[in-house]
């Protein structure tokens, strides 16, 4: 790298490549961008959820069912 703003030039490039362009096996073949698109219009069931203390019972915290 030449100098901080080419590096941060071509991270900035590479984020964009990773998030919105290159495919990802985990998540059926889709973009990260995509997925998260998608699941932002899903409601989720609070049943779906228990609670679990934490710190000694100071705070629960809601864990998957």
């Amino acid at each position: 790298y030449w100098n901080e703003q080419d590096l941060e030039r071509k991270l900035e490039l590479y984020k964009e490549l990773y998030n919105q362009e290159r495919t990802h096996n985990s998540i059926e073949g889709k973009t990260p961008c995509s997925h998260v698109e998608e699941s932002q219009n899903r409601v989720i069931s609070i049943d779906n959820y228990k609670w679990k203390d934490h710190c000694n019972g100071l705070f629960p915290l809601p864990i998957a069912a």
